[in-house]
């Protein structure tokens, strides 16, 4: 058995993208209670094999339907389906008896340079656990805040740019906006370095 996977939206600006990053991310979920193991009791002692279902996690019912008999399984009310309980009063104190407990935990995502809008990170195994459980992973899917400057189509940046006659011309030097310096100063017509 395997826990659904979470997905989370993460939305970046596209220098973050362009450039790359590394994100804290917060995830909510359950992780098994450090106390009792996923256990739920105090001991192994306090956990009983099901009087209702005797253990299978589900119980058969029969009924007349006329002339025909119906049988029809439904899941154990008194175990959860689950074929075991825990005796009154021995449950764990940290968990209540749950078996798992909710825990914040965080992770240091990297996004790499040139990261496209809405791919997916998988963070493996990380989802929410269950005891005899296989957790399931958290699913990150990138999205682009949009960008005062430039526009994204495919893998194109899109950038309009007024220029005077005078600058067309090449009279004169123009410093266009550039995702990968901050601070840019004019080289040539449409070319820009870092200062130094």
């Amino acid at each position: 058995m395997r826990t659904e996977d979470m997905t989370y939206n993460l939305s970046l600006d596209l220098e973050a993208l362009y450039n790359g990053i590394t994100k804290k991310i917060a995830v909510n979920r359950n992780a098994l209670c450090g106390t009792c193991d996923g256990l739920g009791a105090a001991s192994a002692n306090d956990v009983n094999t099901c009087g209702v279902c005797g253990g299978r996690g589900f119980v058969i019912t029969t009924r007349q339907l006329g002339p025909m008999m119906q049988q029809v399984q439904q899941e154990c009310q008194a175990c959860g389906g689950e074929g075991k309980t825990i005796a009154a009063g021995k449950q764990c104190t940290t968990c209540g008896g749950q078996k798992v407990v909710r825990e914040r935990k965080t992770f240091d995502v990297r996004i790499k340079p040139g990261t496209l809008p809405n791919s997916r990170l998988v963070l493996r195994g990380e989802s929410n656990q269950l005891p005899g459980a296989t957790p399931g992973d958290v699913v990150l899917v990138i999205n682009e805040k949009a960008h005062p400057t430039f526009k994204r189509q495919g893998s194109d940046l899109i950038y309009e740019h007024k220029l005077s006659l005078v600058s067309a011309t090449g009279s004169r030097y123009s410093c266009l906006a550039c995702l990968a310096f901050r601070d840019c100063v004019p080289t040539s017509f449409g070319c820009c370095r870092p200062k130094p």
